[in-house]
C-alpha cells in the first residue's frame, strides 16, 4: 500500500535543501516511505500540499485540535508539489511522488568537469590511518563490546572534485563537501548534474563540490570505524 508522508512546511524545506545539496547516491527516487496512514488515530489535522495550501495552513493555526481530526484527513495530495515555504503547518505530501527534474541530465546547460585523485594517509600529519590484525574478542566485562587491538596502517582515499563550467579560475567560490563519495574510476554524476542544472537556472551560485570517499573497513579497528 502506498503511504503519504506528513511533514511541516519548515521541516520539509530543510529536508529538501539537504536532499538537493548533499544527496550524492540516489538509486531509486520513487521509493515509497513506510509511514502511518493520515487517517490513523492520533494524526493531527492535515492540509494537502498544493498551490492552495497557504490559506488553510494559516487558518489552521487558530483551530483547536479534536479527536476526529485524523478521521477526516485527506489521503492524497497533488503529485509533485510541496507545501508552501512561508507558512508552517501539518501537510500531506504524496502518496504519488514525481522524479525531480534536477536529476535529469540536460545537455542544453553548461556541463561542469569532474576530476578524481587519490590521497595517501601516509602524507597526513594528523590521520596516519588505523588497522587491526583480527576482528576482536568479546570483552568479558561487557559482552556487548569488543576488545580490538589496533595498529597504524596506511590507506588510500579517493577524492572527486566537481568544478562548474561557470567558475572563473582564481576567484573565490562556495565549497560543498560530501562524505562517502564515489570510488576511483566510478564517479557518481548525480550530484554534479544536479548542480549543473541548478547553477544554470541561477538557483545556486557557481560552487565547487568535493566528494570524499570513506576510509575503508567498518566497525572498530578500521579507518571508517574510527571516522
Amino acid at each position: 500500500m502506498k503511504s503519504p508522508m506528513m511533514l511541516s512546511g519548515q521541516a520539509l524545506l530543510r529536508g529538501c535543501l539537504l536532499l538537493i545539496l548533499a544527496f550524492s547516491a540516489v538509486s531509486n527516487v520513487s521509493a515509497q516511505p513506510v509511514i502511518r496512514l493520515p487517517t490513523n488515530r492520533g494524526t493531527p489535522a492535515l492540509i494537502p500540499a498544493g498551490p492552495n495550501a497557504e490559506a488553510p495552513a494559516k487558518a489552521a493555526v487558530t483551530k483547536v485540535p479534536t479527536a476526529n481530526d485524523a478521521a477526516t484527513n485527506p489521503t492524497e495530495a497533488e503529485p509533485g508539489v510541496n507545501p508552501p515555504i512561508n507558512v508552517d503547518g501539518n501537510f500531506l505530501v504524496g502518496p504519488v511522488y514525481v522524479r525531480p527534474p534536477e536529476l535529469t541530465l540536460n545537455t542544453n546547460v553548461p556541463q561542469g568537469k569532474v576530476r578524481q585523485f587519490s590521497m595517501d594517509s601516509a602524507a597526513s600529519k594528523f590521520y596516519p590511518g588505523i588497522g587491526r590484525k583480527v576482528f576482536g574478542t568479546v570483552d568479558p566485562k561487557n559482552p556487548k563490546t569488543l576488545i580490538v587491538e589496533t595498529n597504524p596502517a596506511p590507506y588510500h582515499r579517493t577524492i572527486t572534485v566537481y568544478v562548474p563550467s561557470q567558475y572563473v579560475p582564481g576567484t573565490e567560490a562556495p565549497l560543498m563537501v560530501t562524505h562517502d563519495g564515489p570510488g576511483m574510476n566510478q564517479p557518481d554524476m548525480t550530484l554534479p548534474r544536479m548542480l549543473d542544472n541548478m547553477i544554470a537556472q541561477h538557483r545556486l551560485p557557481a560552487m565547487i563540490l568535493v566528494m570524499i570517499a570513506n576510509g575503508g573497513g567498518d566497525a572498530q579497528g578500521s579507518q571508517r570505524g574510527l571516522e
